[in-house]
């Protein structure tokens, strides 16, 4: 009898059970939707952080591009100067024969293109045989991957300093500019 009335209660069990509604579906459902949600909200972060990439990428491209603009405007302003000093403190140099002489500098990407005229004879390199005229070319040496040429003036017998009024220019330096 104990085993009729345990087969009975087991019975009755199965058949409560089998009655409740199936979970599955339900839980499915909500995991379905945690994980939707934390994808979601995955997403919209990753959207605010590329719009503030976009505008942190913005405002460096702007700040770089007046950096460049202004390098440029300084630089080319430096490489007049110089090409005006040079000119000048060399027709003073060599007056009795060079009181036409003039220099160019010309800025390009990487480098600066210098040309001379010397004698008249049109803008040229230095080292040229249209400068030198078949005289000594200077002499090249290496300076970080950039060939620079040097010339030797100490042996000019017509060699002077010249005045000290060009010693003090009214230019101010490059550090002292205003912007």
């Amino acid at each position: 009898m104990g085993f009729a009335i345990c087969a009975v209660r087991l019975a009755t069990l199965e058949a409560t059970i089998e009655a409740k509604p199936d979970q599955s579906a339900a839980i499915e459902a909500q995991t379905f939707l945690t994980t939707a949600q934390l994808r979601l909200t995955d997403y919209r972060d990753a959207m605010r952080k590329n719009e503030a990439a976009k505008i942190a990428n913005n405002s460096a491209r702007s700040a770089y591009d007046a950096y460049c603009r202004v390098m440029e405007d300084e630089l080319n302003a430096l490489y007049d100067d110089v090409q005006e000093d040079f000119g000048t403190f060399y027709r003073l140099i060599n007056e009795d024969d060079e009181a036409k002489f003039t220099a160019k500098l010309t800025p390009s990407e990487g480098r600066l293109d210098f040309d001379v005229n010397f004698y008249e004879r049109g803008l040229f390199p230095p080292g040229t045989d249209q400068v030198t005229g078949g005289e000594s070319a200077p002499a090249e040496r290496r300076h970080g991957g950039c060939r620079a040429r040097s010339w030797d003036y100490s042996s000019s017998a017509s060699a002077r300093l010249p005045p000290k009024s060009l010693h003090s220019s009214s230019r101010a330096p490059l550090a002292s500019r205003e912007p």
